[in-house]
């Protein structure tokens, strides 16, 4: 298990800044020794181009297995819910209304690592 608290800050020219807690949450679960599910939890905020920044905040789940202590195979997915802050005057544009923009962004990974030395590695993802 891990938990991960701060807390975070914007100073930004124009428009809202933001203040508030961030985090993150994961329960791992060894299958067996080279097998591992982990499903976890998020909250952050990231600068955006339609606005200051945005709140995301969402879970995932990851299975991870290796292979022959060589190759590590990745399959991960998530859901997150962003918030937009309020846009800023100089992006406003009446035929696109972003200041009570929000999304909900799923999304799927596979991702292989193939280790051929102790310092070398080649991945795709």
């Amino acid at each position: 298990m891990s938990l991960f608290v701060g807390y975070g800050a914007s100073f930004y020219k124009t428009g809202d800044d933001f203040e508030g807690v961030i985090g993150k949450a994961e329960v791992a679960y060894y299958i067996t020794p080279t097998a591992t599910v982990k499903l976890g939890g998020i909250r952050d905020f990231v600068d955006s181009f339609y606005s200051n920044y945005y709140t995301n905040t969402g879970g995932y789940l990851k299975y991870d297995q290796m292979f022959g202590g060589f190759l590590l195979v990745s399959l991960s997915g998530d859901v997150n819910w962003r918030d937009y802050s309020t846009t800023t005057p100089y992006l406003s544009d009446p035929a696109f209304p972003y200041s009570d923009r929000e999304e909900v962004w799923v999304g799927g990974k596979l991702y292989a690592e193939a280790k051929a030395k102790a310092w070398l590695s080649f991945f795709a993802s």
